[in-house]
């Protein structure tokens, strides 16, 4: 077994002196070097680092020491401090001066025996063997023999637990098995090179199973462990230790508000798996949060292995570099923190509304960072949306669509009169029958604002355009095809809802939704009313029921006919003919949608 030598003991090692003196001094401190020259006045004395003077009025005493003496007490003293390969070397140049010393043979010996003793203890079975061996040569053969019975046994022991944590690992119990082999490294560390594999395998095993149950933080504890047994395996690690860094440190930090914490960490990340696409998009992530974009830019464009960065950037350029690097990673959507919940979104300024003027938008807004992304929001949904719900939209569009986005949702509700449940409002103005104006109102803390809200709020002042004045769309369908527009987590949420009303009993009658003019008084019931709406617009669309022009002049003209019978009309022979086999093909469709 090796060691590191302190400092003191390192020079010690390196003088060897042939014989050594010790000069006792009045303050009780000793000094163990060669005497070179002795004066009246001055003794001069060779020490490991240098020779030194010492006055004789300080000196006590002077006490001679042979060369087999110097040497045993160099080994004694390497001895104590475990560097035991060098202390044998020494006690035995001792006992080649004075062969025939009992003295010096029992000092050796011991040397040996606490050599032997240590390494046993240490895991180092074939060197212990060698030193009692060795031992018993010069004579303390009982003592050799007590060591050689502890060594026997401890190898016994050992190759036991081995043995059973490689079978706990085989049937699959990883905790049993990173433990044992815990318990074995902790008393015998030197088996740290031989059972490196099983430590690694033990570990990472464990590691998976905490993962596997939402515990990034043991997980990562337990790969670090285990890239620390093997390093020469890090590559079968690499995507293990950087997805539980990466989890860790989104959740306990970015997630936090601590982004300063989380690039220290990813930083170390980084150094350990250069060139990691997803340790490079988290730390864009946390860049983000410190208001440090270009960086978060360049970071993103690492993730889609790109070292191009930019000096300048825009939200949109931000926005789609973090969405194209999430999806080259797989990474689901609800992985990545909508920007609405970052620190920068929920900053707001006092004092007069600040604008934002696009091609069909004049954004009003609190915070610049919030107001820009949701200008570049608007102008990309407009392009998604109104080609499919309102072809005819872009013609009667009446200038600029004015959008007031509120500080919160106390200001919102200040401003508009809305219930606690709204998130949006889109109020239109009409002249000479013609659509002059539309507003639409929300407020940055509303949830899913870019992805769902405006969405579902520019679906409305499309259907205005569209088919406004003259034409009164029903309360569930405009809200059903609002809600279409939405976000697929939020549509699958509202068909959950719905599955769950039709399980427990508490959904309304499709009649009584059909013939609804007003928003339900509950706010309880608010889900539920969206969530029907739009799964009964998603079935019409899934069985080409929704042509909606035809269907709308029809409820127009025939206001008390009742939706099945408009239906069955249209669609003979394919379309549902009275309100309970409409229920009954409707539910069935809601059990089958996703989410």
């Amino acid at each position: 077994m090796g060691a590191y030598l302190p400092l003191p003991l390192l020079f010690l090692a390196a003088a060897f002196p042939a014989a050594a003196d010790t000069i006792v001094l009045a303050n009780g401190n000793e000094l163990r070097g060669e005497i070179i020259e002795e004066g009246a006045d001055v003794v001069r004395v060779r020490m490991p680092y240098g020779v030194i003077e010492v006055p004789r009025s300080e000196i006590v005493e002077i006490r001679r020491e042979s060369p087999a003496e110097t040497l045993l007490g160099q080994a004694e003293e390497l001895a104590g401090a475990h560097v035991y390969d060098l202390a044998r070397r020494l006690a035995e140049q001792a006992l080649a001066v004075e062969p025939e010393s009992v003295e010096v043979r029992e000092r050796v010996a011991n040397v040996l025996l606490r050599q032997g003793r240590y390494l046993v203890e240490q895991g180092g079975f074939d060197g212990a063997e060698r030193a009692f061996e060795r031992a018993g040569q010069l004579g303390f053969g009982d003592q050799a023999a007590e060591g050689l019975v502890g060594l026997r046994g401890r190898r016994r022991e050992v190759e036991e637990a081995t043995a059973a944590a490689r079978r706990d690992l085989a049937a699959g119990r990883a905790d049993e098995a990173a433990e044992a082999v815990e318990r074995l490294l902790a008393r015998s560390p030197g088996f740290a090179i031989e059972l490196a594999d099983l430590d690694f395998e033990a570990h990472v095993a464990r590691g998976d199973s905490r993962f596997q149950a939402m515990d990034p933080t043991g997980a990562f504890t337990d790969y670090d462990h285990a890239l620390a047994a093997a390093p020469r395996r890090s590559g079968e690690l690499e995507d293990r230790w950087t997805a539980a860094l990466g989890v860790r440190v989104y959740r306990d930090s970015i997630l936090a508000g601590k982004p300063g914490d989380a690039l220290a960490e990813l930083a170390r990340g980084e150094e350990s798996f250069p060139g990691n696409r997803f340790l490079a998009f988290l730390s864009g992530l946390a860049l983000e949060e410190l208001d440090r974009d270009p960086e978060a830019y360049a970071a993103y464009r690492r993730a889609l292995g790109d070292a191009a960065a930019t000096a300048e950037v825009d939200s949109g350029a931000l926005d789609a570099v973090r969405e194209e690097a999430r999806r080259s990673l797989g990474l689901s959507e609800g992985f990545v923190r909508p920007v609405e919940e970052s620190r920068r979104w929920r900053e707001a300024a006092a004092g007069d509304w600040q604008t934002i003027p696009t091609a069909h938008f004049m954004v009003h807004h609190r915070n610049p960072y919030a107001g820009d992304r949701v200008a570049v929001a608007l102008e990309r949904e407009l392009q998604r949306i109104g080609p499919g719900i309102a072809p005819r939209a872009g013609e009667r569009w009446p200038g600029r669509c004015e959008v007031f986005v509120y500080a919160d949702r106390d200001a919102y509700q200040e401003g508009t009169g809305q219930p606690v449940w709204s998130g949006g409002l889109t109020e239109t103005r009409f002249l000479d029958r013609r659509l002059s104006g539309i507003r639409i109102s929300t407020y940055q803390t509303a949830r899913e604002l870019l992805s769902s809200v405006l969405p579902h709020e520019l679906t409305h002042a499309l259907l205005a355009a569209e088919y406004s004045p003259g034409t009164s769309l029903p309360r569930w369908l405009e809200e059903g095809l609002a809600v279409r527009s939405e976000a697929q987590a939020k549509r699958a949420y509202l068909a959950r809802i719905v599955r769950l009303g039709i399980s427990s009993g508490a959904i309304e009658p499709l009649r009584s939704l059909v013939a609804r003019d007003e928003y339900p008084s509950d706010p309880a019931s608010v889900d539920l009313f969206y969530g029907e709406s739009y799964t009964l617009v998603d079935y019409l669309e899934a069985n080409e029921f929704l042509d909606l022009p035809r269907l709308l002049a029809a409820i127009k003209e025939r206001p008390d006919q009742g939706l099945p019978s408009i239906l069955a009309e249209f669609y003979p022979g394919q379309a549902p003919a009275d309100d309970s086999l409409l229920e009954q093909a409707w539910s069935q469709h809601v059990h089958e949608m996703d989410g």
